[in-house]
């Protein structure tokens, strides 16, 4: 019995928003964490118009999509659930995308339908696309290009090469990684087509107004003409510098404080840039990058075998089962969800159906486009092994792999010659070994405790402290020595002790007396709990000293220290200054009268 396509969508439709309806739930989906939070910041600024006065160091596409959203009048606290929603709707679009392409490419309405699943459910793009990154759309635009490319008929060849062009030169805007892909378009262009001829530099002439429209952007606000975010060149020294393992980045520098806005490699190489060269910010931008590019092709030179042993176990990573970090690690996120978890799709089994069927398909020499689709595969790969090959930068891939693995679905492979059978069989079994290895420490969860640490973050920011604290937990365990978990666990405890929550029991003020004493105030509420927690130790003097240093260096923003002064009677003109209803000075009575100190008043 023929299944209608419908039923296929609407297997995609109710897994995607049954996925969303418990992600949306979820405090990280309202507090997003690193990359995204930098996106929603960057978002607020565009929106208020705040460009900057410098060249733009990251691509910008994705962020000033965002900022229509607050344009035209959405708040800004429900802009990361904006955000969630066009994710899906995005992995909705890339999906039917494939789905059209794999059609296509095999001529037969079942591989269609098979693609339809293989990545409408894939649970690892369900990830990320719920996340505000640039990546799903970054997607969405490469495959309008490869559409445009690969339709079949007889289209003006000039029109569908300027438009496969025009799409990647806007993902180039979204994700730089496919800028490789437009400098080799004109070559794609004739394998996919095959008419080789002077129509192919249209590729080009449809990539330049979108890339030359970035470069205008830059100078006008800042009066350097570049085509391309300057972060590259550190990322490429971050990438391939001694001692790097090559599947994500890994900063070097602790950053106590950072704004959302702010971009920690960045900042990072900025720091680094400075140890190295003795100079004081600000740095020139070229300055920065020759710099970087230097020490990269130092690299190459001096250790030429690590260099070279560094980028095949990059290919290894790259063709590996386990997604690696990026912002977080899919395998973490997904195990907790109760709806992608039972999920079987996997980079892995993809990638040995897709070889396998590869080996069919050239074996049988069936008519198509595969040598174009192979290039763009090798391309965009290469792309990633001059830096990073974490689960994010590779999705892309995840598409080219469902297009070939979707041709299990037709029946041709029942022709192969006997005597040939042997190749896919061998083509599968390798492709399993490779990607279910676990050599070079591939499979290494040990960024499982920066992934429990996003989420006590996000659950601290929604005020679910006991959540916070449930997750901080390990953390401490595993890495102790983290002033950032042990601002989140402190932070946390506190607020269940000042709500006389049940759960404040099972952390005594002489734990969080110990993890106060590792950290600087950062800010006027740090330097109000520390304080408390010196009180409840017994330590009043040192909790009052904190407490007036704490009102000297962050002024009127330290209302809560002030508040405490003037509970244990130190400055008690204060006191005349607090309502008698005040909700927080009337807490803050009760807690101090449970310390071992004796509040005046």
């Amino acid at each position: 019995m023929k299944v209608p396509r419908r039923w296929f969508w609407w297997a995609v439709f109710i897994y995607g928003l049954a996925a969303l309806f418990w992600q949306v739930q979820q405090p990280i989906a309202e507090f997003p964490q690193l990359d995204a939070k930098e996106n929603i910041a960057l978002a607020s600024l565009l929106s208020e118009g705040q460009w900057g006065n410098e060249p733009f160091y990251r691509a910008m596409l994705y962020p000033a999509i965002l900022a229509i959203f607050l344009w035209v009048g959405l708040p800004l606290d429900l802009l990361p659930f904006a955000a969630l929603f066009l994710g899906l709707a995005l992995h909705f679009a890339a999906t039917g995308l494939v789905a059209r392409l794999a059609g296509n490419f095999w001529k037969d309405e079942r591989a269609e339908k098979v693609a339809l699943l293989l990545y409408g459910l894939n649970p690892v793009l369900l990830h990320y696309a719920f996340q505000p990154l640039d990546i799903t759309l970054a997607i969405v635009l490469f495959l309008l290009g490869a559409q445009a490319l690969f339709l079949p008929g007889d289209r003006s060849v000039w029109r569908c090469y300027g438009l496969a062009g025009l799409w990647w030169g806007l993902a180039v805007l979204a994700r730089p990684h496919f800028l490789p892909l437009v400098l080799t378009a004109p070559l794609i262009a004739t394998f996919a087509r095959h008419r080789p001829g002077w129509p192919v530099l249209a590729t080009w002439a449809g990539a330049a107004p979108p890339i030359l429209l970035f470069g205008l952007a830059n100078l006008i606000i800042s009066g350097d003409f570049r085509l391309l975010p300057w972060q590259g060149a550190y990322n490429l020294y971050a990438a391939n510098r001694e001692g790097t393992t090559g599947k994500f980045l890994s900063q070097r520098v602790f950053l106590s404080e950072i704004q959302p806005w702010e971009n920690p490699a960045r900042l990072e190489s900025e720091i680094l840039f400075a140890e190295a060269t003795g100079r004081e910010p600000p740095f020139g931008i070229n300055e920065m990058n020759a710099h970087w590019r230097t020490l990269f092709r130092q690299r190459m030179s001096e250790d030429t075998a690590g260099f070279v042993a560094l980028q095949l176990r990059k290919i290894y990573f790259l063709f590996n089962d386990f997604e690696q970090y990026n912002n977080m690690t899919a395998s973490f996120h997904i195990a907790n969800s109760p709806v992608l978890r039972w999920n079987p799709i996997r980079w892995g089994g993809l990638f040995a159906l897709a070889v396998s069927a590869f080996a069919v398909f050239h074996l049988r020499k069936r008519e198509g486009p595969w040598l174009a689709w192979t290039l763009i595969a090798a391309v965009y790969a290469g792309a990633l092994l001059i830096y990073f090959v974490s689960a994010r930068f590779r999705l892309p891939l995840q598409g080219i792999l469902v297009l070939f693995a979707s041709g299990w679905a037709t029946v041709w492979w029942k022709s192969v010659p006997r005597k040939h059978v042997w190749i896919p069989g061998a083509a599968l079994v390798g492709a399993l070994c490779l990607s279910f290895s676990a050599f070079f420490d591939a499979r290494s969860r040990e960024t499982y405790v920066q992934d429990r640490l996003l989420l006590a973050n996000a659950a601290a920011e929604a005020a679910l402290d006991a959540e916070a604290l449930r997750w901080v937990g390990p953390v401490i365990d595993a890495a102790p020595q983290r002033p950032d978990a042990r601002r989140v666990a402190m932070l946390s405890a506190f607020n269940l002790h000042l709500l006389e929550h049940p759960a404040a029991a099972a952390y005594p003020w002489s734990q969080m007396r110990e993890w106060a004493l590792a950290l600087p105030a950062r800010d006027a509420s740090e330097g109000f709990v520390i304080g408390v927690v010196l009180w409840q130790t017994g330590e009043p003097n040192e909790a009052i000293q904190t407490w007036r240093h704490t009102v000297g260096t962050h002024g009127s923003t330290a209302q809560s220290a002030l508040k405490a002064l003037a509970a244990v009677g130190a400055e008690p003109q204060l006191r005349a200054l607090i309502p008698p209803e005040d909700p927080e000075f009337a807490a803050l009575l009760r807690l101090l009268d449970r310390g071992t100190g004796e509040p005046s008043i």
